[in-house]
């Protein structure tokens, strides 16, 4: 239907069944966006490393945002000792927790679940992940809900 996104609809809803008519939103997909964003690491704990790089990608289909982010160091090691909280993401939350993983240069996948935790409004938070020998790229991926 044009003007009003992408309709899934199996049936025309000439049927006495219920079948959708075309305009129920449950299956419509009206909203898809990519794009970049910037990671901001500017709330509470700790990520050790000078001049830390942060880039990011998202994409967002219906109501489900994924986010791929980037914090590259060429001069030396970066390294989350506890945990650093993050803003920027590129829609808020709806309320919705959302987990991810973190991956370090050497695609190490972490062991724990969470590594990377949407926390709420435009923050997340990743737990303790790099090191202070030898990672110079972090990165992750989560995807979340918005309302």
């Amino acid at each position: 239907t044009s003007g009003h996104g992408i309709d899934f609809s199996a049936q025309t809803g000439t049927s006495a069944t219920g079948a959708a008519t075309g305009s129920s939103p449950a299956e419509l997909l009206d909203h898809y966006e990519n794009g970049t964003w910037t990671p901001v690491a500017d709330g509470s704990g700790t990520i050790n490393g000078t001049s830390i790089t942060y880039t990011g990608r998202y994409a967002r289909i219906g109501q489900v945002v994924t986010v791929w982010f980037n914090a590259s160091n060429s001069a030396g090691d970066i390294e989350i000792p506890s945990y650093k909280v993050f803003s920027g993401l590129p829609f808020a939350g709806g309320g919705w927790r959302s987990t991810g993983r973190v991956i370090t240069e050497d695609t190490e996948i972490l062991a724990r679940q969470g590594d990377i935790a949407m926390t709420s409004g435009d923050t997340f938070i990743l737990n303790k992940s790099g090191s202070s020998s030898g990672t110079v790229n972090l990165g992750g991926c989560l995807t979340y809900a918005i309302s």
